[in-house]
């Protein structure tokens, strides 16, 4: 949003690290806010995880969705060669394992 209203901003380790710590923030009070709904279901997947086992995560929906959806077709849909950031930087995906 910044760089499109033409605001400058520098790309450092510290502003890296303050937005990891921010995402994380974030993340844990989303999952302490759906935890405590009770009549609320959440299923967790890895976006690592779901490119590598597309099959897994497909089976993983279908059941917290109570079965009956095609899963061999929510599989065939995960697409890896579509994703727009490679893992050349790991400090996001760290950063995002070390919260999971």
């Amino acid at each position: 949003m910044m760089v499109r209203r033409g605001a400058r901003v520098d790309d450092t380790p510290e502003r890296r690290a303050r937005l990891q710590q921010e995402y994380a923030k974030l993340v844990r009070r989303a999952k302490t806010c759906l935890s405590k709904r009770p009549s609320t279901h959440t299923l967790y997947l890895r976006h690592d995880a779901v490119l590598r086992d597309p099959a897994e995560a497909a089976r993983a929906v279908n059941a917290l969705l109570g079965g009956g959806l095609p899963v061999e077709a929510m599989a065939a849909e995960i697409q890896p060669e579509l994703r727009r950031q490679k893992a050349e930087d790991s400090a996001c995906e760290d950063s995002a394992r070390a919260h999971n």
